[in-house]
């Protein structure tokens, strides 16, 4: 019943609150935690764990399984707004205190839940497995991965400030505000100088330099031979005489035609090459 329930709650807070969270956070929920979800007999079935229980309605309900009379459902909205996130878990705080489970869930966690971090729900919802049935999670741990995120994928100053910035509540006052901003800058500095001390070459100069210039490309030794190009001599030939003495001997006579002006035959033009032009025969 929930008498015995409580107590083995009150018993089991104080060894769930101090198991290490650290090896939780990036396990997927355990094969044990997951069937005794699915006994509960929930509304809703699980799909995804960080999702499906951000907003703590699930988490309301499994609690009513053994806290029937102080978890009332009907006071809890199923919805995914952040405004109705933090009413759920303000009433299951409320709830925590009241039955001695206040180290259950943190504030600090709760955020954490409520924005869907990485591990968070799964690390609460084995401090609750182990809260409520007075065993203990089966951790397997996981091989450390060599795996090295690239530089491009993580995350920026100023993408921490900003999602720093949004889980802060509403009322908070400016001090706090710059404390939890001024927190994650500290935070992102200590990440750099261990990405420096860890890959120094990354951020030397020469190699900055290198990576903006590229490799140098190779030039040949020799140069190609340009073929050589040879351009005759052009040659002009030279007109002897005048104009006048080339019309005097097509017209030696001086004839002129019947209207006055010059023949026909006066008017004919020197061939190109220099030579008198024929002069038509028959005609006086």
């Amino acid at each position: 019943g929930g008498t015995g329930a409580r107590r083995r709650c009150r018993s089991s807070s104080s060894s769930s609150s101090s198991s290490s969270s650290c090896c939780r956070s990036t396990m997927p929920i355990s094969r044990e935690v997951l069937r005794w979800i699915q006994s509960l007999d929930l509304a809703y079935s699980v799909k995804n764990v960080k999702r499906d229980f951000s907003n703590g309605f699930l988490v309301a309900e499994i609690f009513s399984r053994y806290y029937d009379k102080d978890v009332q459902m009907h006071s809890f909205d199923n919805g995914t707004a952040v405004r109705v996130k933090r009413d759920n878990w303000a009433q299951l705080q409320k709830f925590f205190r009241k039955v001695g489970l206040a180290g259950l869930c943190t504030a600090d966690e709760t955020q954490r839940i409520i924005y869907c971090e990485d591990g968070a729900a799964v690390e609460f919802i084995n401090k609750a497995y182990e809260a409520l049935t007075n065993r203990k999670v089966q951790v397997v741990q996981k091989p450390v991965s060599t795996h090295r995120v690239p530089a491009f994928a993580k995350d920026n100053a100023s993408s921490l400030v900003r999602t720093a910035a949004s889980r802060i509540h509403g009322d908070a006052d400016q001090r706090s505000v710059q404390h939890t901003v001024l927190e994650k800058l500290d935070e992102h500095e200590r990440s750099l100088q261990e990405e420096r001390s860890l890959d120094p070459e990354r951020f030397s100069n020469a190699s900055q330099v290198k990576r903006a210039r590229g490799s140098p490309k190779q030039v040949a030794a020799k140069r190609p031979e340009i073929p050589t190009v040879t351009v005759k001599e052009i040659r002009v030939k030279q007109v002897d005489r005048s104009m006048a003495q080339l019309r005097s001997a097509v017209n030696p006579a001086g004839s002129v035609g019947p209207s006055g002006g010059a023949s026909p035959a006066s008017r004919t033009m020197a061939s190109a090459d220099g030579s008198a032009p024929t002069v038509p025969s028959g005609r006086s």
